[in-house]
């Protein structure tokens, strides 16, 4: 999953952004989903993104946080 920050007036769609990947990465690094946001990304004080943070909301009311069957 990748969380892309706009600026709310630029007109993206999140499959764009799936193909965009898939061109410049390759289909092996491109994400499955794509959310989109306006609001800036959770940073600390050294300016690195808090990726935990962003992985929060999506990890809600499960036991473990992690993915796969």
């Amino acid at each position: 999953m990748a969380v892309c920050v706009i600026d709310g007036t630029t007109l993206v769609t999140e499959q764009e952004i799936i193909e965009l990947c898939e061109e410049q990465l390759g289909s092996y690094k491109k994400p499955s989903k794509v959310r989109l946001t306006t609001e800036p990304l959770p940073k600390n004080v050294v300016g690195k993104i808090l990726r935990k943070d962003l992985r929060d909301p999506f990890w809600e009311g499960r036991d473990r946080h992690v993915g796969g069957a």
